[in-house]
């Protein structure tokens, strides 16, 4: 009986990998993403899958409540090996992929900063300035991804094929080469996925837009509440369903066309955890759902072994810390604080940027480039309804810069924030100002900020080295051996590296005048600059300690990288280039 019961599934497992193959090699080629050779490629494959802003505490935590099985899984029954390793600083996406993806990332301060140079602000999250990140960090170095595919990340990594890639907007789309009965074409072969997809949306809209909406009429102090607005609820879905389905299904394909590297990044658990906390009722649904995908790709990367093995690895960029907003805490913004300290005399004008991340442009962006695509190939009352479509979604993208308030006429204080840290710029000078020029020029500054409970790191330069200030004066970043900066860093897992990092990026062309980082305390609780509830960018918790999840027989010691650039030897080690 054993054995006709082994023979039957055998037989079952025949059909369904039968059909599988036939059905993705009907999508490959609907798609316009032919296998180019049938041929078994002898060299492993490597699949490298992101859960955007997930700390290895909040992992562990959430693999203990059972939020996500199948990691849980991976770990006590397949042998893969749970690590923490340490980000570095900034704490930051662009930051990190840039390590990762090139081993270089240098000149990037912040997720958005100021050139004083040139007089504009860079933000990672905006196309052009993404592809001018990625030209500088790629400027003589192989891509990690050469020759393969890129998903929601903000650079491309030299990717042959890049969606939903920051810096690749304008270019591919998802589905460029759909048209005409090649959409039913693929609903039809995958009707299971359309289905779970509309149901998806349908609920987590519901669902958002009715919290959004409690949280309007719920006026405790302290209490974590997102703006009540149709679009916002739909760029949520857009985020944490729609590109996690489109990404998951574009990884499927790539497997099956034996594609050498594929790096696609699952960004919806960072956008809700800024809203709502590290492992809210909210993200621990977001993570479930990716958990999901992650099966999904684990389960076809084992069907198709014998086409091309993969080596896949689950990984984090950075954490999140938990962080009570600088403007709850202390009834003003830091730039409204600085411009008090700076306008006691005479009033300056502040231009303090503060990025609200639940009105991202991102997912914005992303849509109207689909729409473009889309509509090229459809009737002429549909591209009607799809340029109806492109207006809706650009009128409600948010402008790039947020002005607070005006002071005055002249322009003093230039504030670029990003979660933990604020970099501060003084237009009264065309270079980067000594602490000894800023004290000069605003008297009393300096120890205010140090003075404030709300700022843990206030640094700066002199002469090209990196400082501190501390209560006693400036003092020299490196020197450890001085307890003032020693009682600086001293909740800081090895301070000695932590000191050398900051004093890496305090030196940067484009630093601020002044960076200054929001407090910590050893429970890991932080201060933000922006609107959030969890955290990242600077220093102080989770926020420097994302997971990796190790295959079987990688030996890899995370416990001696101390930044994502150290990370690209190993992976190109295991491309085989």
């Amino acid at each position: 009986m054993t054995w006709l019961l082994q023979r039957v599934l055998d037989f079952i497992e025949m059909i369904v990998a039968w059909f599988n193959r036939r059905k993705y090699r009907a999508l490959a080629r609907r798609m316009g993403r032919e296998v180019e050779s049938e041929e078994k490629e002898d060299q492993a494959g490597l699949i490298i899958l992101q859960i955007d802003g997930l700390s290895h505490s909040t992992l562990q935590r959430a693999l203990e409540r059972g939020v996500m099985p199948h990691l849980r899984r991976m770990i006590e029954r397949e042998g893969y090996r749970l690590e923490p390793w340490w980000c570095g600083v900034p704490s930051s996406t662009p930051a990190v992929q840039g390590g990762i993806m090139y081993g270089n990332n240098q000149e990037v301060p912040a997720f958005r900063w100021y050139e004083k140079a040139s007089g504009r602000t860079v933000v990672a999250k905006h196309p052009r300035d993404a592809r001018l990140l990625q030209d500088r960090l790629s400027a003589g170095r192989v891509g990690l991804m050469t020759g393969g595919s890129s998903y929601v990340n903000i650079y491309d990594g030299g990717a042959r094929l890049s969606l939903f890639t920051i810096s690749a907007l304008g270019g591919e789309r998802f589905f460029e080469n759909v048209r005409g009965l090649s959409f039913a074409l693929l609903l039809g072969l995958s009707p299971i996925r359309l289905l779970r997809l509309l149901k998806d949306v349908a609920v987590d809209f519901v669902r958002d837009l009715g919290q959004r909406l409690v949280g309007r009429f719920d006026t405790r102090v302290g209490r974590r509440r997102r703006p009540f607005t149709l679009f916002g609820s739909f760029l949520q879905i857009v985020a944490s369903v729609i590109f996690r389905e489109l990404q998951t299904f574009g990884v499927l394909l790539d497997i099956y066309r034996r594609v050498p590297v594929i790096y696609a990044n699952f960004y919806g658990y960072d956008d809700v955890a800024h809203q709502l906390g590290p492992l809210d009722r909210e993200t621990e649904r977001v993570l479930r759902g990716i958990d999901g995908r992650i099966r999904e790709i684990d389960a076809t990367r084992r069907r198709f072994a014998d086409r091309r093995t993969y080596e896949l690895f689950v990984l984090s960029d950075h954490g999140m810390s938990p962080c009570t907003p600088f403007k709850e805490r202390y009834g003003q913004t830091l730039g409204q604080f600085m411009a008090s300290q700076v306008a006691k005399d005479a009033p300056v004008e502040l231009d303090e940027t503060i990025s609200r991340e639940w009105r991202t442009s991102r997912e914005a962006g992303y849509l109207l480039e689909e729409l473009e695509g889309i509509s090229a190939h459809l009737s002429w009352r549909s591209q009607r309804l799809a340029g109806a479509l492109r207006d809706f979604v650009a009128r409600r993208i948010p402008a790039e810069d947020e002005h607070d308030y005006d002071l005055s006429r002249h322009r003093d204080l230039i504030l670029r924030n990003s979660g933990t840290v604020a970099l501060v710029y003084f237009p009264l000078a065309a270079h980067q100002m000594d602490l000894s020029e800023i004290e000069l020029a605003y008297p009393g500054l300096l120890r205010s900020l140090v003075e404030h409970p709300g700022l843990g790191l206030v640094l700066g330069r002199e002469r090209g080295e990196a400082m501190a200030m501390t209560v006693r004066g400036p003092r020299r970043l490196l020197n450890l051996d001085d307890p003032l900066i020693g009682d600086l860093l001293h909740n800081l897992p090895r301070p000695a590296r932590a000191a050398r990092q900051l004093a890496r990026v305090a030196t940067f062309a484009n630093s601020g005048d002044l960076l200054l980082y929001g407090r910590w305390n050893g429970a890991g609780q932080t201060i933000a600059f922006e609107p959030h509830w969890a955290t990242h960018g600077g220093i102080g918790g989770d926020q420097n300690r994302p997971f990796m999840l190790l295959p079987p027989g990688v030996t890899w010691d995370l416990a001696e990288v101390s930044g994502p650039e150290e990370l690209y030897p190993l992976f190109m080690g295991l491309t085989g280039a």
